[in-house]
């Protein structure tokens, strides 16, 4: 051992290595579109170890994860010049305690930060304008998004104002600010002029959920008038990202439960786009193989950790790995829009004020058992390999619909339209919402009526429960 590998580590590093380069799916000379379907179904993945902290490295995108990555994130802001962060986040975040930690620990390490904890639960620009306005007034010079989707996604169009300002001077941001986000913007972006791109100030996040995965992501989600708008580009990519167990913990049962629902289905979504759709986006066929292999890492993270976290709140290796399999799905459904599950919770979520995450959980065995009667053969194969990650982590059962039914049942989360005033007359309203929604990367395409039919298969769970459960009202 010692002649032919230099001592025993240096042996098991080297058959590491051999092990992680027979994994890949495809070489980088590969032009043929790859199998999805591997023969191999162990894709068991390890978890990570929250009292060490791990380096995740991404393109432009460092990630520490950990008990103590938050001073891991700190030394990495000092070592690009930071010196004066603007904490965002919102008041109920403050209010546990979480940003005094972050504000304390960036003090003890020298930084001299300030605190935004204003921010609305669905930003609007308003929001937006708010946070440019305070990172101006205490001439901070980065941003720290610290919270659930809310903080994370209003920093990145903060940001935005700021870069705008820095280019334009005499850039109004009070007044002008809602018509740059809401129509100059995304215009913008299409042909970012490079003094632009670098006037971005350097964006942290730090998400003390686990489940839009905002902060690996480069896209946010703000509120107009008129409804919502995504916006996205590289130069929003958080450079720096914390995920910091232990911030996830004062979360209640439903809201663990529902946004790692959300992660879930994100990872299962991104999943089942296909290749032709992923290729139309944009996207190389290595690129496609790295996406899935995210989204299976991501799944199997959510579905054998979430359990453990309801059981045992502080349970910190299993809130670490939810939040991993979070940051998966951020990087997975950049392989496309996702699908019906999504489209549908868009629709009930906008019809009945509900929270995203159970808005997810009740749609995504309906519309998985409607996906299940359109397949074909070859779909068919991409499902169980789906429905053999739910059997790895101990779910069972005759279909991917009918796993998934079993896995969510202990989360105590509604399902279809239980507890909800819906009459059948609400159905082809819903079904519009859907079809008109963003997300329409499903693995078969539907139209108006197939929306209509997924929502009428489950009007015989309306009304079973008085009224919609208090605790869904909360973001």
């Amino acid at each position: 051992i010692n002649a032919e590998y230099g001592g025993f580590p240096m042996m098991l590093k080297r058959l590491v290595s051999s092990l992680r380069s027979q994994r890949r799916f495809v070489t980088k000379t590969s032009k043929k579109p790859y199998n999805r379907i591997s023969k191999r179904r162990n894709y068991t993945t390890q978890g990570y170890n929250p009292n060490e902290i791990t380096e995740i490295k991404f393109p432009n995108q460092t990630v520490y994860a950990g008990i103590n990555a938050l001073h891991s994130c700190i030394e990495s802001l000092k070592a690009k010049g930071v010196k004066k962060p603007l904490i965002v986040s919102d008041e109920g975040i403050s209010k546990v305690g979480v940003v005094h930690v972050v504000q304390t620990e960036m003090e003890n390490q020298g930084l001299s930060p300030e605190i935004y904890d204003k921010t609305k639960s669905n930003p609007s620009c308003q929001d937006v304008i708010n946070i440019a306005e305070a990172f101006l007034q205490s001439n901070s010079d980065s941003c720290v998004g610290l919270g659930g989707g809310a903080p994370l996604d209003a920093v990145k169009i903060a940001m935005a104002l700021i870069a705008q300002k820095r280019v334009n001077p005499q850039f109004d941001i009070a007044n002008e600010g809602t018509e740059f986000v809401s129509e100059k913007l995304k215009p913008l972006l299409k042909n970012i002029p490079k003094e632009f791109e670098s006037a971005v100030p350097i964006i942290t996040g730090i998400p003390t959920t686990a489940g839009t995965g905002s902060e690996g992501g480069k896209s946010a989600v703000i509120t107009l008038p008129h409804g919502k708008i995504v916006i996205g580009h590289p130069v929003f990519l958080p450079q720096i990202v914390g995920l910091i167990p232990q911030f996830t913990e004062n979360l209640p049962p439903h809201l663990t439960a529902s946004t790692a629902v959300d992660a879930l289905f994100h990872n299962v979504e991104a999943f089942f786009v296909t290749y032709d759709a992923a290729i139309k986006d944009g996207m190389t066929p290595e690129e496609i193989v790295q996406a899935d292999n995210y989204a299976k890492k991501g799944i199997l993270l959510v579905l054998n950790n979430l359990p453990k976290a309801m059981e045992k709140p502080n349970d910190h290796e299993a809130r670490l790995n939810l939040q991993v399999g979070a940051l998966c799905g951020a990087k997975a459904f950049r392989k496309g829009d996702l699908g019906a599950i999504h489209a549908t919770a868009h629709a009930l979520g906008a019809k009945y004020h509900l929270h995203h995450g159970t808005a997810i959980a009740r749609m995504s065995t309906p519309v998985i058992a409607y996906n299940e009667t359109k397949i074909n053969a070859e779909q068919a194969k991409v499902f169980k390999v789906v429905e053999g990650l739910y059997n790895e982590c101990g779910w069972t059962g005759s279909s991917l619909s009918d796993v998934n039914a079993k896995f969510l049942k202990p989360l105590n989360l509604p399902v279809g339209f239980e507890g909800l005033k819906v009459e059948e007359s609400d159905i082809p309203e819903l079904a519009l919402l859907a079809v008109q929604d963003g997300c329409q990367t499903n693995i078969v395409p539907l139209k108006t009526e197939d929306y209509y039919s997924i929502f009428q298969s489950i009007v015989p769970t309306a009304k079973t429960v008085p009224e919609v459960k208090e605790k869904e009202k909360t973001h």
